[in-house]
């Protein structure tokens, strides 16, 4: 990006979605899946210099080791429940295959993330997926802090107001997905700067399903580019 005409900076915005295994009993595939898909980014990322975007429906919780992994780049937790029950093993024509290395502290990766819910409310909203036998929070916009800026992001809607209209669990003729809508608004950081590009206003989509309307902006910073990139 950047006016023409005149010199100016580039840089690059690599946007990765995907949609985890969503068999609650399975987590070591969930894990076993995200370990795969760091490799390739790391790999694509660091090669390039690029910003990075992450987002999707990784059907983990934010106490998961998926996203302790994630955010933290390892996984120093010393007991988890999840991988426990499954044993660190998937089932192939009835014989049991270890899926993940026996010591879970060698899973690492060198890729700086944050959440970008996380980072604007303080910490994950309390869901993201709303259904009668569930509710809890699966979906996350993942990104680079120190290449993006969070300008604002909308609000998740409260409990007693998707009940009001939709009643125990979605999806209903108000919210056509049981997941709910996470967007925000980021603009791009010019490498080695700080300073903030000016960009024309894109789109990407999660796998959470666009949920209704915007129900507002909660603002992180003010705006200083003519147009952030919005993230839906």
């Amino acid at each position: 990006s950047g006016a023409s005409g005149r010199s100016s900076s580039r840089s690059s915005l690599c946007v990765v979605n995907t949609h985890l295994y969503s068999n609650h009993q399975r987590a070591d595939v969930k894990l076993w899946q995200t370990m795969n898909l760091m490799r390739d980014v790391q790999q694509f990322v660091s090669s390039r210099d690029t910003a990075l975007i992450m987002c999707g429906d990784f059907n983990s919780e934010p106490q998961s080791a998926v996203y302790e992994y994630l955010v933290s780049g390892s996984i120093e937790g010393e007991h988890y429940p999840e991988l426990d029950t499954c044993d660190n093993t998937s089932t192939n024509n009835g014989n049991a295959v270890r899926v993940l290395p026996p010591n879970l502290r060698s899973i690492v990766h060198d890729v700086d993330l944050a959440s970008m819910m996380s980072t604007v409310l303080g910490s994950e909203p309390h869901f993201t997926n709303f259904t009668a036998k569930f509710k809890g929070t699966l979906d996350y916009i993942f990104y680079t802090p120190s290449r993006l800026r969070i300008m604002a992001a909308t609000s998740i809607p409260d409990e007693q107001d998707i009940r009001a209209i939709s009643g125990e669990g979605l999806p209903s003729t108000c919210y056509p997905s049981d997941h709910m809508m996470l967007c925000c608004d980021v603009a791009m950081i010019q490498s080695g700067s700080g300073s903030i590009l000016s960009m024309g206003r894109g789109s990407v989509a999660s796998n959470a399903a666009n949920n209704g309307t915007m129900r507002g902006l909660i603002s992180q910073q003010p705006m200083k580019s003519k147009g952030p990139l919005r993230i839906a």
